[in-house]
């Protein structure tokens, strides 16, 4: 900044000799990196599971709807389907039929969303 505002007139390697001898150190961040948050854990398995869906386009250009639920705490793929439309029915049907093969319903902990909440959040 000295340099920049004409206040004095030096090489820029006789700036860093005496930026050494002098110890100065750059006013600014300790650091650049982001904190990254932890997401949602489960203490057990069974205990929160996952809905997802992953559009794959094919060489054709065609769009197929990956499905899948997940455990939360053991990232096992508990369901899986893939089709070439994406509605919510399928989820729904997904999490019936994971309710039906995994254990009994009392495991299951699911948000109280309802159809129209999940359509909303698909649409955007």
């Amino acid at each position: 900044m000295i340099k920049r505002e004409g206040a004095a007139y030096f090489n820029i390697s006789t700036f860093y000799k005496y930026v050494n001898l002098l110890n100065l150190k750059r006013a600014g961040m300790a650091h650049r990196r982001k904190h990254h948050h932890t997401g949602i854990r489960a203490n057990a398995p069974l205990q929160i599971i996952h809905a997802d869906v992953t559009i794959f386009r094919t060489a054709d250009n065609k769009k197929n709807y990956i499905h899948l639920i997940q455990d939360n705490f053991s990232r096992t793929i508990l369901k899986w389907i893939v089709q070439t439309t994406c509605t919510v029915q399928t989820i729904f049907e997904m999490l019936k039929a994971c309710m039906k093969n995994t254990c009994d319903q009392q495991t299951f902990k699911f948000a109280s969303l309802s159809a129209m909440t999940v359509q909303k959040i698909m649409v955007r």
